[in-house]
């Protein structure tokens, strides 16, 4: 009775199983290609990926950045009580090196985003390495004009330098510094970026310094057309090392 029972079911599962339609397999195979490739295909905006990157690690760089400024402040005031009691010629050397720093301050970020690459972020995403560094600057970028700003303004507020000097030593040593940055990024292995950046952060410390003492003509300037022309170089130059960290680290 069993036996007969098995035989039935078998031909009755191989009658109703009928031959691969070609077909509907080549139809179906089509479709879930198409699926795949639009999901594969699917990124996030860097717009996008730039708001969300300032919830979960954006505030992590202007935290820094507030820190220093605070630090900074908390310095001068331990050191000479106020800016009207130091020697107005050393205001410029101050600014240029405070302009400095504030650059260093994404150093920590940069590096961790390139010694660990994001991958898991990456993965994520669907979004190039290239543009996973971006959005690093950008966020960095805006920290550093908020606290340049802040600086700009105490400065002018609590010394008689110049509006137009201000600027002048608070943004030619900045773009010095960011241009050197976006070199080391784009042209220096991830395991010594650190130690470029420390190295060309002490090699701009001491080049203001001797600059004061050897040549202190030129920290009496304001800013002029031609100052405004080594922005634009500099610039430029920051723009290009940008394309470059695009191309090396697109995936």
């Amino acid at each position: 009775m069993q036996n007969n029972w098995e035989k039935e079911l078998g031909r009755a599962l191989k009658e109703s199983v009928g031959e691969p339609d070609a077909e509907r397999m080549a139809m179906t195979a089509e479709a879930l290609h198409k699926a795949y490739r639009g999901k594969h295909r699917e990124r996030i905006g860097f717009t996008g990926f730039l708001l969300r990157q300032i919830r979960f690690n954006g505030w992590k760089i202007w935290l820094m950045q507030g820190v220093l400024l605070g630090l900074l402040r908390l310095v001068l005031t331990f050191t000479y009580g106020s800016l009207k009691v130091v020697n107005q010629e050393k205001i410029p050397r101050l600014l240029c090196c405070i302009s400095v720093l504030i650059v260093m301050t994404a150093v920590p970020f940069l590096w961790r985003s390139l010694r660990y690459r994001m991958f898991e972020t990456e993965i994520v995403t669907r979004m190039s390495m290239g543009r996973l560094t971006g959005a690093w600057l950008v966020l960095a970028g805006l920290g550093d004009a908020a606290v340049l700003s802040c600086v700009f303004w105490y400065t002018v507020r609590s010394t008689a330098i110049s509006r137009s000097g201000a600027v002048l030593y608070l943004l030619v040593p900045f773009l010095l510094a960011a241009a050197g940055l976006c070199y080391l990024l784009g042209h220096v292995r991830p395991e010594r970026f650190c130690a470029g950046c420390a190295g060309m952060c002490a090699a701009l410390l001491l080049l203001f310094l001797a600059a004061g003492e050897y040549c202190p003509v030129v920290f009496r300037q304001n800013f002029s057309l031609g100052w405004g022309g080594i922005c634009l170089c500099l610039l430029a130059f920051g723009a290009r090392q940008c394309c470059f960290i695009q191309k090396r680290y697109a995936l």
